[in-house]
């Protein structure tokens, strides 16, 4: 990684109305080392949509996202991969 910084995007409460920018905020953490079987990205985009919504209050196959944790994701993202244990990726 060129900048050495994981950013991340967390929910700092549950909403109960209208969704808006004061329910998360963006925190920074060390990119952590993938393990076995692992991949490290670089996220360039991702997709936060309505079953972020219902897995904030846990209406879905997932656990309820907790305060201050970084916000789960679908399958909607773009990114490179950075590291990886197979030669071909990268």
């Amino acid at each position: 990684m060129t900048d050495g910084v994981n950013r991340q995007v967390l929910l700092v409460e549950k909403p109960t109305g209208k969704l808006g920018p004061e329910h998360f905020k963006m925190s920074k953490a060390a990119i952590p080392e993938p393990k076995d079987g692992e991949v490290l990205l670089r996220v360039r985009y991702i997709s936060l949509d309505a079953a972020n919504r219902a897995w904030m209050h846990g209406a879905t196959y997932r656990a309820a996202s907790e305060a201050n944790t970084v916000m789960g994701r679908r399958r909607h993202r773009r990114g490179r991969v950075v590291e990886s244990p197979w030669p071909c990726a990268g």
